[in-house]
């Protein structure tokens, strides 16, 4: 993770403003029209996602949206 991306994580923080779960599963920190993915839609964390538990002591939630890939799709 690069210096920029490292400030845009600690101003995120800064601002005190929250992170957003989004419809693919993955949760990102938003703060005007930028935006830093901290967990990927497959629920794994990124560099980002590290430094900002790191920071604020919160976990964020991992593991996608709730369902396993790999379960053999059935018809009911």
């Amino acid at each position: 993770m690069n210096a920029r991306q490292t400030a845009k994580i600690e101003a995120f923080i800064a601002s005190g403003a929250s992170n957003t779960k989004v419809s693919s599963g993955a949760v990102i920190a938003k703060q005007g029209t930028g935006y830093q993915t901290l967990v990927t839609a497959d629920g794994q964390l990124t560099a980002a996602g590290r430094l900002y538990q790191a920071k604020t002591n919160q976990d964020l939630p991992v593991g996608g949206l709730g369902f396993d890939n790999q379960q053999a799709p059935t018809r009911s």
